[in-house]
Formats: structure tokens, sequence, C-alpha cells
């Protein structure tokens, strides 16, 4: 397809009422249902850059309660994300302010984070003071990590502190 090509298409176009032409096939042409825009209403398919898109696209915000889950950061272990913990951490990357508490819930969200259903009455908080946060948090949990299983509110709080302290390996008393 050359220039001679584009030029008669562009004069049959505009010459011999080929964008009406053109308009009317697309309008009356039956499109096979995988072909149309179906897909529109989904998800984007995954593909091997889904991961990388996923993790340009996070905010610093976000950027920071991954490094922390990551570094397996106290209050951030195992499957858990504690909101006393991720205050603290936050705080002292003096991104406290970036994001209004009010929408920490849909940030962990995007990150597979729910409040721990378990908690629902009291709207993730825990009843009793956990470790090693010092405090009542609200607790969220992996959607997919099995402690999301868990059916008892002092059971959740058991496990919590408990995935905090997993690695911990205490110094040696001299005496």
């Amino acid at each position: 397809m050359g220039e001679r090509y584009f030029e008669r298409l562009y004069g049959w176009l505009e010459a011999e009422n080929g964008y009406a032409i053109v308009s009317e096939m697309l309008h009356t042409l039956a499109v096979p249902p995988e072909f149309g825009l179906i897909w529109v209403k989904g998800r984007a398919p995954s593909t091997s850059s889904t991961d990388r898109a996923i993790e340009a696209s996070r905010s610093p915000v976000e950027v920071a309660i991954q490094d922390a889950v990551d570094a397996g950061t106290p209050g951030f272990r195992d499957g858990w994300i504690s909101t006393l913990m991720l205050r603290q951490h936050l705080e002292s990357r003096r991104h406290l302010n970036d994001v209004p508490r009010s929408e920490w819930g849909s940030m962990l969200a995007g990150l597979g984070y729910v409040l721990h259903p378990a908690l629902k009455a009291t709207h993730g908080q825990v009843h009793n003071t956990v470790l090693p946060d010092g405090g009542r948090p609200k607790l969220y949990v992996h959607k997919d990590h099995p402690s999301a299983q868990l059916q008892r509110p002092a059971a959740v709080a058991k496990a919590y502190s408990e995935a905090q302290f997993s690695n911990f390996v205490p110094l040696p008393l001299e005496g």
C-alpha cells in the first residue's frame, strides 16, 4: 500500500460519499461476540508485564507499605497490617498526611488486604491490647492468607501477635 493507494482511498472517501458508506457498513455489520467489546466489561488480561505495570502505578505511600511488608517490619508481617504500626511507619517516612485515614481501607484493599472478618462488629479493631503495637489497632489481613478464616476475635489478636514475633530470636543472657 503505497502513496497512490492512499490518494485513491481518501479521494473516494471525500468525493464519492465514502465516509457515509463506511459508517453504514460499520453500523450494520454483525460482529461476533468474541470480536466485540465485551472485554471492556471485564479486567484487562494478565500479561508478562502486568505486575510491573501495577508496581509502577503505585503511590509513594503504597510503595512504603509494600516495602514494610517485604522487609517483614513488625506490624506488617505474615499477611497482617496493623493500623497503629501503619501510622508509625508512614509518620517515620513523612507520608502520614499524604493519604487521609478515611482512605486507608481502600488503599490497603488495592494491595490485597481486608479488615479481618472476625472483627467486623468492631470495624476491624481488636478488643484488647496486642503486641508489638501496645494498643488496640484495626487489623487488616491479606485476603488470601489462612488467618483470614479465623472466626474468634481473641484468636485473631493472638495470631497477629504471634506472627509479629515469628522471626524473633532473643539474645542470649550472660550470667
